[in-house]
């Protein structure tokens, strides 16, 4: 939680709880966890290079775990928190537990998925302990025991004794949200799905002989880590609004010690990201050093940070987050992002990092990733472009058109017998915001002076819309720019829907400053244009970018070509540091497969991308390549003009038929070639 969650610091009466044996454990943790032993610093260039990683996040539009969750028996629940997620031995898949608040405390819950993003069958995990106990009031499962705690190692949990095992965070108390003091316990299970009670006390609790005075208000999460054959328990604790990290360790999991310098992860400086938090550590193996995941709260939010270690005892934070709360444009965590669950996910090379989502959707389980996830418009994948009409609009990256002929060459070559209709009406210089450069040689034309006519006229299924490179017309960002493109592609979106269009909006293309970089104007600078762009435009995509893949849209399909583009550029720059493709705004063939690749990625076709230039040279050397190019430059000219256009003059065309006639031969012998190969 946050300051504003925990400020009950109530206390109820409860019997002492005396500190758990000496012996082996005391003997344990004098060994590994002696006072004297001198700090393992880490500097602060080694601190920067291990969290970078572990940053430059996409974002998934909406809550994967909703406030409001509708379990059945459950729909008092309105708030959710505290996700965690895992997989049983021998199950292909994911489950996740979460806390849900019902207005009386908290229980555990968990859900299942097959994708790490669609999450069904949510159900009790672990309810309400007995009256007068102390987990009455909430159960918070989620430290579990688990086979590997390396950082990509499946999270499979692991048996001790024929039964699985997980650490707890517990209430004593219903009526209200984490009502203090808090406790941790013990659980136990079966089947990896339902929980209970492993042990009758709390394994941890504020009236223990070795509570310290930093933790005496309350105890919350704590994390389990076995290495070495013993137990760490990494926990968040409190001292008036005060949350830092501690640690205990065991030998069996029931007896539980602390560390005598807690707390491990203290508070930050005044003024810092983690100034009043330091809180819900989650500790993994990292090559030759241990990461912690945890969140600070500071500067006005919850955020998500990290700190590294040696020796699982003497920890470095590092001061910058890697996410901080407000992140995500469309506003579903300005409040808090904070009580993270990492998983990675061997079948695309993907981090999936959940976490606790607070903003204008209310309390639930947002996702960011390492890598953008593409988009699928429906179950039927491809079906939805073949027998369809696709008109893709955009600016003179569209209008140039490489990547449809490749997306429309591809798909033939892949399916021969089924049918598509793909019509390409970009124009050069045009924008969804309207705005223009005083210096353009003209006013840029606006997709919405034509949008009404190319819909009533071309009467597409789908429409697929790529815009942003112009929007910002070269300039730094500023919030006006901003909202006139964010108004501009909701009024495209908008009048698509009335249309009864299925819509897909592609992030822009990046703006490659490596091109060209005499051109560059540098911040501060009196005017910018196409020929002096800022120095940091992509930036400017990026928050394009970033806007596009935050619509909560049921009827929008996203698709990123701004982030995994700039990846290849920035690889291959690194790899070929002399390599171009394309004018800095316009990408070249290089750039039009990738967008191609992306594109249909989202409709379940992959395209090889380890050697994009061989497949280019293949492609364009195939004949098939050259007649579906061909039609396409036919039909887009004459579809474009019969729509009507103002670029510098007002462009119109009375009759389509003669185009289509054309383009109805040239698709036989399309047709042919793709029977006879």
């Amino acid at each position: 939680m946050t300051q504003g969650d925990r400020t009950d610091s109530r206390t109820v009466k409860t019997r002492r709880i005396p500190a758990c044996p000496r012996g082996t454990l005391g003997i344990l943790f004098s060994l590994i966890f002696a006072h004297g032993a001198t700090p393992s610093e880490i500097d602060a260039e080694t601190v920067k290079r291990w969290s970078a990683p572990y940053r430059n996040w996409h974002y998934h539009p909406a809550h994967v775990i909703p406030a409001k969750p509708d379990v059945k028996g459950f729909e008092k629940v309105h708030m959710t928190d505290v996700p965690t997620v895992y997989q049983r031995p021998g199950d292909k898949k994911w489950h996740m537990t979460f806390i849900g608040f019902d207005g009386k405390g908290y229980q555990s819950f968990v859900a299942e998925s097959d994708d790490l993003v669609h999450w069904t069958n949510p159900r009790l995990a672990m309810g309400y302990g007995p009256k007068d106990s102390f987990d009455h009031g909430g159960v918070v499962l989620g430290a579990f025991l688990y086979e590997d705690y390396d950082i990509k190692a499946p999270r499979t949990l692991r048996k001790k004794g024929g039964k699985y095992y997980s650490l707890y965070g517990a209430y004593p108390r219903q009526g209200g949200y984490e009502l203090r003091p808090g406790y941790e316990g013990v659980a136990s299970s079966e089947d990896g799905l339902s929980w209970k009670r492993a042990k009758d006390a709390p394994i941890l609790s504020v009236h223990q002989e070795d509570c310290g005075a930093w933790e005496k208000d309350c105890i919350y999460q704590p994390w389990l880590v076995e290495h070495e054959g013993r137990f760490l328990n990494f926990y968040n604790a409190a001292r008036g609004h005060i949350e830092q990290i501690g640690l205990a360790l065991s030998d069996d999991l029931l007896h539980w010690r602390r560390h005598g310098r807690n707390p491990v992860i203290p508070n930050g400086p005044k003024g810092s990201y983690n100034e009043k938090f330091s809180s819900d550590g989650k500790v993994f193996r990292d090559g030759d050093h241990w990461v912690m995941f945890f969140f600070g709260v500071g500067r006005g939010g919850a955020h998500i940070m990290t700190a590294f270690s040696r020796n699982l005892r003497d920890w470095t934070a590092d001061p910058e987050p890697l996410y901080k709360a407000g992140g995500n444009p469309s506003g579903l965590d300005k409040k808090y992002a904070h009580k993270i669950s990492l998983v990675w996910n061997p079948g695309n090379e993907t981090y999936y990092m959940f976490y606790n989502a607070v903003g204008n959707k209310g309390r639930g389980i947002g996702l960011i990733t390492s890598k953008p996830l593409a988009a699928t418009v429906s179950a039927q994948g491809v079906d939805d472009l073949a027998g369809n009409r696709v008109m893709f609009l955009g600016d003179s990256i569209t209008h140039g058109g490489g990547y449809i002929s490749m997306i429309e060459y591809f798909l033939r070559r892949k399916y021969p017998g089924k049918a598509f209709d793909m019509i390409g009406i970009g124009l050069g210089s045009e924008t969804a915001s309207g705005l223009s450069e005083k210096t353009h040689p003209f006013p840029r034309p606006c997709v919405h002076e034509r949008l009404d006519r190319a819909l009533a006229k071309v009467k597409p299924d789908v429409v697929v819309a790529c815009y942003g490179m112009n929007d910002g017309i070269y300039w730094p960002q500023s919030e006006e720019r901003m909202e006139a493109y964010r108004e501009g592609i909701r009024r495209l979106v908008d009048k698509c829907r009335k249309a009864g269009a299925k819509i897909v909006l592609m992030t822009p293309p990046p703006f490659d400053p490596a091109v060209n970089p005499e051109r560059l104007a540098p911040a501060g600078a009196d005017d910018y244009s196409y020929r002096a762009p800022y120095e940091k435009y992509h930036t400017v995509l990026e928050d394009y970018a970033r806007w596009i893949l935050s619509l909560d849209e049921k009827d929008v399909v996203a698709v990123d070509l701004n982030g995994p583009m700039t990846a290849c550029l920035k690889a291959r720059y690194a790899a070929e540091p002399d390599f171009r493709s394309g004018d800095g705004i316009h990408p070249g063939p290089w750039g039009h497969y990738l967008m191609a690749a992306q594109f249909l990625a989202a409709f379940d076709v992959e395209l090889q991308r380890k050697d994009i230039e061989v497949a280019l040279a293949a492609m364009q050397a195939n004949p098939l390549y050259k007649l579906v190019d061909s039609r396409r430059k036919t039909r887009g000219n004459g579809w474009r003009d019969y729509v009507g256009y103002t670029r510098r003059k007002t462009v119109t065309r009375d009759r389509i038929d003669d185009v289509e006639e054309k383009a109805a031969g040239m698709l036989g012998e399309i047709n042919r070639h793709c029977r006879e190969n």
